[in-house]
């Protein structure tokens, strides 16, 4: 069941009827101007490079014992994140099978560079 303000299809939190943007009771109403003033004074961000650092970024939240709806958040950026860096993901394989040999057993071919 998506988020009860109009024309919102996110998912609501967990303990309410609303997405963490719409919820108006006062404490995430407080939370939410919080995260607001805090934006863009953090610590520098960090991008990842690496399946192993988005990783190392989704356990990280997960210690902090961030909220399921962020950590979903954080999977779903992940997600993405994974699939735009792919994107030449077959042209890749190609190149390292001509390289290395496929699984079949083939040899490698020598490289003509």
């Amino acid at each position: 069941m998506p988020c009860s303000h109009p024309g919102c299809g996110a998912r609501p939190m967990k303990d309410g009827d609303y997405c963490f943007v719409h919820d108006p009771r006062p404490e995430v109403v407080a939370r939410r101007q919080a995260a607001r003033c805090a934006g863009g004074k953090s610590k520098k961000v960090k991008v990842p490079r690496t399946i192993a650092e988005v990783k190392e970024i989704l356990g990280r939240a997960m210690v902090e014992g961030k909220s399921p709806e962020e950590l979903a958040a954080l999977a779903r950026i992940a997600q993405t994140w994974i699939a735009a860096s792919d994107k030449d993901y077959d042209e890749r394989i190609k190149r390292l099978e001509q390289t290395h040999g496929t699984n079949e057993g083939n040899k490698a071919q020598p490289s003509s560079d």
